[in-house]
């Protein structure tokens, strides 16, 4: 999981969320309002909310909690079903795949300060509460968002940690030949390269990549021609 930037509406659609939230707070029966409302998604405003989410979303339209199935629904981060005031609040929604929305549902944890104890990788950066091996493909729970949100959204899944053990080897072997068809003269190939990159799963895989290879044990984990092709082309930063 890694940090993603959320973009803006248009005025239209967010006056569209605000007159649906308006008619939930009005309602006697808040809940069953959101639940009437929410199935009414064929219309402009939402059309727009999930080709805006779409953009958002790391790789092709990956999932915004594990990063490898395609994100298909909008999730509410604050349950609809607990909080009916934020089921049309933009700031929200997150993109998620079918199986990350159904373990998470109706499951979320408070702290003691009634704040999530899930992370948002719309609003903080995970790997402040998650910390990737890239040799397991597991991550280290380092907070106790870092250990809920490691149970809530299963990402010790197994096919989530062979992903992430799988897209490591991959990034390094990737970024080596990018540098060597730069050299080569081979332009065209070394955009390739790149595209292939940047469409990854697993992009929280290149965001512990470009960390790691700053920190001391950058010759170990990477390897000698990964870690020196990074620092001869900063631009590969801008991929993320």
């Amino acid at each position: 999981m890694r940090r993603l930037q959320r973009l803006s509406l248009s005025s239209e659609a967010l006056a569209f969320l605000g007159k649906r939230n308006a008619d939930v707070a009005n309602n006697a029966n808040p809940n069953s309002k959101v639940d009437q409302l929410w199935k009414l998604q064929s219309n402009k405003a939402f059309q727009e909310i999930r080709r805006t989410l779409e953009i958002m979303a790391s790789g092709i339209v990956r999932c915004m909690y594990c990063e490898d199935s395609k994100g298909t629904a909008i999730d509410h981060f604050w349950p609809k079903a607990t909080y009916p005031d934020r089921a049309f609040v933009w700031a929200n929604y997150v993109l998620a795949c079918s199986e990350c929305n159904n373990k998470k549902s109706k499951r979320f944890p408070l702290d003691a300060q009634n704040l999530p104890l899930l992370l948002n990788p719309l609003e903080e950066e995970p790997a402040d509460h998650l910390l990737l091996s890239p040799t397991t493909g597991i991550y280290e729970t380092l907070t106790p968002k870092g250990e809920q949100s490691d149970q809530v959204y299963g990402l010790a899944r197994p096919t989530l940690v062979q992903g992430r053990k799988n897209t490591w080897a991959v990034l390094t072997h990737l970024i080596a030949n990018y540098s060597r068809h730069l050299a080569a003269g081979d332009a065209a190939e070394a955009a390739r390269l790149k595209d292939a990159v940047k469409q990854l799963p697993h992009s929280g895989v290149f965001a512990a990549l470009l960390r790691i290879a700053k920190g001391p044990s950058a010759k170990i984990l990477l390897g000698e021609e990964c870690l020196q092709v990074l620092q001869d082309h900063p631009e590969i930063e801008s991929w993320l």
